[in-house]
């Protein structure tokens, strides 16, 4: 998976950079996400990696597209009578997203909308007196939307970003809410 993640992470940087022109912006990102899931009694958080490659189709709207990857997953422990069960929630987003840019000066909020393909699985490790057990179950894939704003300081490409993800998904033939937020900071390369 994690080669998958790294190739695909790749094979964006590189398209982009062929196609970086005047209208065209490519930016890597990193921050924190945090799990809004609705059937756990606590939260989660990781540490997300990404890329956006985005088209400026009009002086205050950017569309395009990204990739992010929660490094580590979403993990929950819970203690069972002396069992230890831990699961781990593994997430990919393939978007595509609009962003719309309040001001033309060089600290420019904004607006974002999106939508994307919310993939992934989930690891499940038991422990009881120092016997472990370990698999991997399928999440179904699911679209999802999220919404956000940001801050990019357009003369030197910095920018942070928060969104907050709503996506419902299967797990184990079950419905629910896999809702997170997560806070961005990032650099746009080509811009």
């Amino acid at each position: 998976m994690k080669t998958t993640v790294l190739m695909v992470m790749f094979a964006l940087l590189f398209s982009a950079t062929i196609l970086a022109q005047q209208n065209f912006t490519v930016a890597a990102l990193t921050g924190y996400t945090m799990s809004a899931f609705e059937d756990q009694d606590d939260a989660a958080g990781t540490l997300p990696i990404g890329v956006q490659v985005g088209y400026k189709a009009a002086p205050n709207l950017e569309v395009g597209a990204e990739f992010n990857y929660a490094l580590g997953g979403f993990g929950f422990e819970v203690d069972y009578g002396g069992a230890k069960l831990t699961t781990t929630f593994n997430q990919t987003i393939f978007g595509v997203f609009g962003k719309y840019h309040f001001t033309q000066k060089i600290l420019k909020p904004y607006a974002k909308l999106g939508v994307g393909y919310y993939t992934g699985n989930a690891d499940v490790e038991y422990e009881l007196d120092g016997d472990k057990q370990s698999s991997t179950g399928d999440i179904d894939p699911a679209i999802g939307f999220n919404l956000g704003a940001g801050l990019i300081q357009s003369a030197k490409g910095f920018f942070a970003e928060f969104n907050y993800h709503i996506v419902t998904r299967k797990v184990e033939g079950e419905s629910g809410g896999m809702n997170s937020w997560a806070f961005l900071i990032g650099y746009k390369f080509i811009r």
